[in-house]
């Protein structure tokens, strides 16, 4: 009943039957108050036999999740130091940054710290400005193609190398194809893919 084992509720309920807390009605009162499903629902859920071998495997993967999401904070904190450290070097702005075009939660894979001040102050403009771009895609494409965009002279032959400009095959007047390259570059194919790169653990 909850479909996130990983959030809140879940990880509440999971520690405490490895704890050895078993009572379907005590498990269910960890119950957030965000979870939709109802404490009935996650009672008549958690009612059954827990075999201690299952227990024992549960204990286990659980480990390694939170060994797995250790590795992830050491790595966003490295990462957030390294940008931190860039944005400090280059020159201030012209402006302030601008209001966020949305105020979603950062999703699963994405960094935990502020990202759109460092990139602001790095680049000198905001990249989640951009359609389709929020604050995770800029840093990807920061750490992709660095601050120097003099290799490309127009926003033409950048939108070429991403290879997102459509290859069009046209004969006789009539358009028999529009389907863009494949692109040998990683944050094109990891942005417009929906592919996740990083690890949950479980």
């Amino acid at each position: 009943m909850i479909s996130d084992i990983t959030g809140v509720t879940g990880l509440r309920i999971l520690r405490d039957i490895i704890a050895g807390q078993t009572d379907p009605h005590t498990l269910a009162q960890h119950r957030d108050h965000r979870c939709q499903a109802s404490e009935a629902e996650i009672t008549e859920a958690l009612t059954g036999h827990y075999r201690p071998e299952h227990v024992f495997v549960l204990q286990q993967n659980l480990a390694l999740f939170e060994t797995y999401q250790a590795q992830l904070a050491a790595c966003d904190a490295a990462i957030e130091a390294h940008v931190l450290t860039l944005a400090a070097q280059a020159p201030a702005p012209g402006g302030p940054i601008p209001a966020p075009r949305t105020r979603k939660k950062p999703r699963n894979n994405e960094p935990r710290f502020e990202i759109r001040t460092p990139l602001h102050h790095l680049t000198g403009v905001d990249l989640t400005q951009i359609d389709a771009i929020g604050p995770y895609s800029a840093l990807r494409l920061v750490a992709e193609i660095g601050t120097d965009m003099s290799r490309w002279p127009t926003e033409k032959h950048f939108t070429s190398w991403l290879t997102l400009a459509p290859h069009n095959k046209i004969s006789s007047g009539r358009l028999l194809s529009a389907k863009t390259q494949a692109s040998s570059s990683s944050w094109t194919t990891r942005t417009f893919s929906g592919r996740r790169s990083r690890a949950t653990g479980m």
